[in-house]
Parts: C-alpha cells; structure tokens; sequence
C-alpha cells in the first residue's frame, strides 16, 4: 500500500512518471506476493487491497482493525 499512497502524492503534485513508477512497483509487489498465496488467499488480499483503495479515493482513513 505504500507505493500507492506515494503514487497518489507524485499523481496529485503532477509527477506522473514518479506516480507511474509506485504504482508499478504496488503492481509488482502484489504479483510476488500472490506467488506464495494459494488462489482464494490472493482473491482474500485482492479484496481487501481494493477496500483499501477505495477507502482512498473516497477520502477516508481506512481502519487498520480491518486488516
């Protein structure tokens, strides 16, 4: 999530080849991750990794109890 959270702050300040580079990096970090996930585990981390952003875009602080 911290590349995305940096991707969001480059994107916003109009550093778009900074935003593009975090948000291959997340891209990345899930795909790596997901290789030692089983399949339902990775569509379990897929889904909270888009509660999260859409808590983001919405303007909330998600709660990490949720985690």
């Amino acid at each position: 999530m911290e590349h995305i959270n940096i991707s969001l702050i480059l994107a916003r300040a109009g550093n778009t080849e900074g935003a593009r580079l975090h948000i291959d990096l997340a891209e990345s970090a899930m795909h790596t991750a997901g290789r030692f996930m089983s399949h339902k585990e990775y569509e379990i981390f897929e889904k909270k990794v888009e509660h999260r952003l859409e808590s983001i875009i919405d303007g909330n602080r998600p709660d990490d109890a949720e985690s």
